[in-house]
């Protein structure tokens, strides 16, 4: 529906609009679905009727509870048809640190009412007893048949005798065979474990068997008990999450799985010197494996759940050639992830673990895009080279980034069923290669950190920038080697350990036309190193760099130290992403890191007074961001638990040309008309008149045709008993314009769905200039209205009915500014819809 009013405005403050909005009660719980399905969102995929949710304080929630007694959240709970809540990653008490302790309060929200895991989890993270809630996203593997090989021979310093090595020219190229003089896997005491989260692997195969971690408690224990007290019953070898089980072979039903997870593993730790097959890397660390395979091939659906396994088995290194690339995701849904990867492996470092994971196979820059789980931090991430060359893979991602290369194009390796294979090419395999290397660094250096060990492998790599050209500075350190890495310890490892600014006002928020303040934290994880010269740069000709160079004069291992600089912004629009490179260097030592900023991020405050939700923009829309559907910030339009609100905002109009607004348009995308200037920020606070009043300045100087008006929004909302039900809000429109604006329009536009599907009945009743939706044709039980406070002016109203007006109406284009236009000065058009 539209309602709204007519108006001339002047060069000057004219007339202020109020509108009010009521509603009733009731809401419905949908049916549980126990059905695991993998379902697509916007690229990504992910577990439906899951969301993996943490609380902002610790639960008492039992096994086969629904609800967590608390009321707000019990009401989003309800509304979604929860069934189950139960504990992500419980963790024996040993392993109750303080990283244990953050992840006791992760759970596994299971729900019926079938809407898009990204939107139930958006509407969580939005609850004050919620520290984030993000999707249980499902993650493909990262390797991919081939089907030729390229070979190459090179002198070697120690050969094992394993019959297909001479064919393994990736060892070679990258010292391995110099380095395994220094030092081998076998040396261990206790032994080097490497975890293999993967699609399943064939523990049994004769070229992996005698390096298969044991469990040694399950193994010398009771059967059908879990001896060790870890949480798992028999896990002898590892843990199969695909089927509950301690076997972690790979599923029938997933053989590419199955496959993928015995290479990745003979990569890093095949049984190397035993006169069969072939050579793992780390000349037999020990392999922990852990399936985390989902039924269908080729995608990892307990990822996650298999590193927490990992780590609290003692794993040091934890090797996930697999990930998930997000293209689509808000910067408030990519920090929320983050938070909860952070948790994961903030854990896994506390307990003496490195994750080591694959860039990944998209052929692209790593810098401009965001995956998991190698975006997070305390992560190792590895691009793929040739086998015995230094050019980058085809296929391989790109970056400042990305922390090191290593071979990865058909790598001889291991196959289920005592079968081998030299066919398979991708990061997952130049992942495996550096978890191998990485095992040797850890045998020889055991009292390396997790972060220290990454470093070691990383600042000891060889450049290979000339040998790829046009990527000059996007190639990591470059491509691993394993004898520097086991034998020089003189180099710094100086990297980026947190970041904070002051914008120019002071909001937290970097906006268009500010300067900001930035001060960078600088840890050396290595060697000592002194005279430190730091420079930021950037390639984005809307940042303007004002002080860009710093300098540290002392910085040894272990210490952190901070450099500042500053930036000014332009004119950009929203969610806009900058991309810092900061240039390290000292004595012989250079570096790369990358930091990421946001400018115009999208704002969402919101009413709650008890019963009734109701969120803002600084775009003009009321409810969300976007739409219900759509992963945009906001709870929606929410009276006790239950949202009722698709789709919400300002339209203000002069001609069917000339008409600004911040809802649906052409094709169906949103228009972004309306934004608040330089210095202006929605603020929800204590008033005068409400005990929560709410105020934001727009301006329509985004859209195509501005009409020149500045807009002062505020909004009101109380949570007494007799005023609950209903927020106002007031609009005083202001030509700022040099022109006469007539014939002036104003109206609000909502997309109603107070049934659950969207099929509602429209009324108006003019003598309280007041339009409404209701559930039903007769006797509604629950009702949504839009009231005219304002009582001069001409009266609009319009009950829509998209499917005709909308989606087909202007031969099916979408809502058009003429439609709008039609719409919205027509007066009091279509007032009931059945």
């Amino acid at each position: 529906m539209i309602l709204g009013l007519g108006l001339v405005l002047s060069t000057a403050p004219l007339l202020p609009a109020a509108i009010g909005g009521a509603i009733s009660q009731e809401s419905g719980v949908a049916a549980a679905n126990t059905t695991l399905r993998i379902v697509g969102d916007g690229g990504a995929r992910m577990v439906d009727g899951v969301v993996i949710v943490k609380f902002r304080a610790p639960q008492a929630i039992s096994r086969g509870m629904s609800r967590t007694g608390l009321s707000s959240l019990d009401k989003i709970l309800s509304t979604h048809g929860a069934y189950s809540i139960e504990r992500a990653y419980p963790l024996p008490d040993r392993k109750l640190g303080p990283k244990g302790m953050e992840l006791q309060r992760i759970y596994y929200v299971r729900y019926g009412s079938g809407e898009s895991p990204r939107s139930v989890a958006l509407k969580l993270s939005r609850d004050p007893n919620v520290e984030y809630a993000v999707p249980q996203y499902v993650h493909r593997i990262t390797g991919l048949p081939a089907a030729q090989s390229d070979r190459a021979g090179q002198a070697i310093a120690a050969i094992p005798n394993d019959p297909i090595y001479e064919n393994m020219t990736h060892l070679p190229h990258i010292q391995a065979p110099a380095a395994w003089d220094v030092v081998k896997g076998e040396d261990a005491d206790p032994p080097v474990i490497i975890a293999v989260v993967d699609g399943g692997t064939d523990w049994r195969h004769e070229d992996l068997r005698a390096n298969i971690w044991t469990n040694s408690a399950e193994l010398n224990g009771q059967s059908g008990i879990d001896d060790d007290g870890n949480g798992y019953v028999d896990d002898v070898h590892g843990w199969n999450f695909a089927n509950n089980s301690g076997d972690p072979s790979g599923l029938i039903s997933a053989p590419l799985n199955a496959e993928h997870g015995t290479a990745v593993a003979g990569v890093a730790a095949a049984v190397t010197n035993n006169g069969i097959g072939i050579a793992g890397a780390s000349w037999n660390a020990q392999l922990m494996l852990v399936n985390a395979s989902c039924e269908a091939d080729s995608f990892i659906c307990y990822g996650y759940a298999g590193i927490i396994y990992a780590a609290i088995n003692g794993a040091d290194i934890i090797n996930t050639s697999w990930g998930g690339t997000y293209t689509d995701l808000t910067s408030f849904e990519e920090r929320l992830l983050l938070e909860f990867m952070r948790d994961i492996t903030d854990f896994v470092s506390e307990n003496g673990g490195l994750l080591v994971s694959a860039a990944g196979n998209d052929y692209a820059n790593f810098d401009k895009m965001f995956s998991l789980p190698s975006s997070a931090p305390h992560v190792l991430v590895v691009g793929a080279t040739s086998k015995a060359g230094d050019g980058k893979a085809l296929y391989s991602n790109y970056g400042v980034s990305v922390d090191i290369f290593a071979p990865g194009n058909y790598l001889n390796t291991t196959l289920p069923g005592n079968n081998y294979t030299a066919s398979y090419r991708g990061t997952s395999f130049s992942t495996a290669l550096t978890s191998g290397i990485a095992a040797l660094v850890k045998t020889r250096f055991p009292d390396l950190s997790p972060n220290q060990l990454a470093q070691q492998v990383r600042v000891t790599a060889d450049p290979i920038d000339n040998d790829n050209p046009g990527l000059t500075g996007l190639m990591g350190k470059g491509r691993i080697n394993a004898y520097r890495a086991v034998t020089d310890t003189t180099i710094p490892a100086i990297r980026i350990a947190s970041s904070f600014f002051r914008d120019g006002d002071d909001d937290g928020l970097i906006e268009s036309g500010e300067t900001v303040d930035l001060t960078v934290a600088l840890t050396n994880y290595l060697a000592d190193a002194a005279n430190v010269a730091v420079t930021l740069t950037q390639d984005d000709p809307n940042v303007t760099l004002t002080s860009g160079e710093a300098f540290i004069p002392s910085l040894p291992g272990g210490d952190t130290g901070e450099v500042d600089f500053q930036f000014v912004v332009g004119q950009v629009g929203d969610e806009y992403p900058l991309r810092f490179i900061l240039d390290i260097s000292t004595g012989g030592y250079q570096d790369r890191d990358l930091l990421k900023l946001c400018v115009n991020e999208d704002l969402v405050l919101a009413h709650d007074t008890g019963p009734l939700q109701v969120s803002l923009t600084e775009e003009g829309n009321i409810g969300w961001t976007r739409f219900a559907d759509s992963p945009s910030p906001g709870e929606g339009f929410v009276y006790q638990g239950t949202n009722l609100l698709f789709e919400g905002g300002l339209l203000v109009g002069v001609s069917p040309t000339r008409v600004s607004d911040c809802i649906r348009g052409v094709n169906e995308e949103l228009e972004k008309d309306f934004a608040s200037p330089p210095g202006s920020q929605l603020v929800i606070a204590p008033g005068q008149v409400a005990n929560e009043e709410g105020s934001v300045v727009l301006t329509d100087h985004l859209a195509s045709l501005p009409l020149g008006v500045t807009i002062q929004q505020d909004s009101y909302a109380d949570n007494r008993p007799d005023y609950n039900d209903f927020v106002i809000f007031s609009y005083i429109i202001t030509n700022s314009s040099e022109k006469v604006l007539s014939n002036l329009y104003a109206g609000l536009f909502f997309d109603w769905d107070i049934n659950a599907n969207a099929l509602d009945h429209a009324r108006f009743d003019q003598a309280r200039w007041m339009g409404w939706v209701q559930d039903r044709h007769t006797s509604p039980r629950r009702l949504a209205a839009t009231r005219l406070l304002t009582t001069h002016g001409n009266l609009v109203y319009r009950s829509i009915h998209n499917p005709d007006e909308i989606y087909g109406g202007d031969e099916g284009d979408g809502f058009t500014p003429a439609e709008k236009w039609s719409f919205l000065s027509g007066g009091i058009q279509t007032t009931s819809l059945v």
